[in-house]
């Protein structure tokens, strides 16, 4: 991990894995199928404003994972035993 400020940088021995997630919008409906956002334009822009510019520019893979029924999650569990 390199930090640089001030025309100085450290570079530090790191190995993590971060894992973030967000709505899409403050009421969380934008984009799902069968349901209506309710936010408008001046809500959705100061939402992704919140985000900061930089950190966004350093995630590298962003993966948009649609909303899990209820009935599916609490259904049996799949898989090997």
């Amino acid at each position: 991990m390199r930090i640089a400020r001030a025309n100085v940088s450290c570079e530090l021995p790191a190995r993590f894995q971060l894992i973030a997630a967000a709505n899409p919008c403050p009421c969380g409906d934008y984009g799902c199928p069968g349901r209506d956002c309710r936010c408008d334009d001046a809500a959705l822009a100061r939402y992704r404003r919140r985000l900061s510019g930089p950190l966004v520019d350093r995630v590298d893979l962003v993966v948009a994972v649609g909303e899990v029924p209820w009935s599916v999650l609490r259904g049996p569990a799949e898989g090997p035993d």
